[in-house]
């Protein structure tokens, strides 16, 4: 791709470059009658020739170059593309070339830098929604005395609280969820009767979610509305491979709402202390 070119340049020639055509006559840029010719390949065409500042040659071709802008020793700027002239600007008619030209760069800066501050400003209202504002990590603590970390990436208005029985409450507009470490013994007995429950068509299973890292799942969830109206529910998350077991349960689920609790399983990781 041939880029732009800007130097000083002074025009030495000016020569006739018209087409002439198979009689031997040149193409006029009138009719019989005087008026113009819009055809392609009429008109005037003069071959220029430019110093530039580095002491080389360079030619065009062009059209119209009796134009006052065009001539013999006149000096200026050159802005050049290949073999084309983009502008040729005389030192007479440089100073408002520049002040459009940096009218022109200052235009496309206050135009760049505008979009910038809607789309940062874009960012930061929409960022917390796409993704979530920064983790927040709290200690959860077993009966059995076992520990983990837990962190969870909040969504904005979900309050977060960590009570005094170990457990972290996380309050979304429709619910409260409550995430706990249980005793082993105690997650699996819970789960076992949900299944059961399940089973014998007394507790609605709600969704299975299994989050992959690194080519292994890293939580498998069971989640259960444990009444005909789905107001209460209760998710079992399972590391098998780190041997991490989390329960949240859901209270005061709005009817016709659905439940966040996919939202916070999938924002929740948990690390041995």
């Amino acid at each position: 791709m041939m880029k732009t070119i800007r130097c000083r340049a002074e025009l030495l020639t000016i020569r006739s470059a018209q087409i002439i055509n198979p009689m031997g006559s040149p193409l006029a840029a009138k009719d019989r009658s005087g008026m113009p010719l819009s055809m392609g390949a009429t008109g005037e065409r003069y071959r220029l020739e430019f110093l530039l500042e580095d002491g080389t040659k360079w030619e065009t071709t062009v059209t119209g170059a009796a134009d006052l802008d065009y001539r013999t020793g006149t000096k200026g700027i050159l802005v050049r593309k290949g073999k084309a002239l983009k502008y040729w600007v005389p030192e007479d008619k440089e100073e408002k070339f520049l002040q459009k030209r940096r009218r022109k760069i200052r235009a496309i800066l206050l135009s760049a830098a505008a979009a910038l501050v809607i789309l940062t400003a874009g960012g930061l209202i929409a960022g917390p929604y796409v993704f979530g504002r920064k983790a927040v990590s709290w200690e959860l603590r077993s009966p059995t005395g076992r520990m983990l970390e837990l962190s969870l990436r909040p969504n904005p208005g979900w309050i977060m609280t960590k009570t005094d029985d170990g457990t972290v409450e996380v309050r979304t507009k429709n619910t409260l969820y409550t995430v706990s470490l249980p005793a082993d013994a105690e997650y699996i007995k819970a789960r076992n009767q949900l299944q059961d429950e399940y089973a014998k068509g007394a507790a609605a299973r709600y969704y299975g979610y299994s989050k992959v890292e690194d080519g292994r799942p890293a939580w498998i969830v069971e989640s259960f509305d444990t009444d005909e109206n789905g107001e209460h529910q209760m998710s079992f998350i399972e590391n098998p491979y780190g041997n991490r077991r989390l329960l949240v349960q859901s209270d005061s689920l709005v009817a016709g709402k659905d439940a966040d609790g996919l939202k916070i399983i999938s924002r929740i990781s948990a690390s041995e202390k």
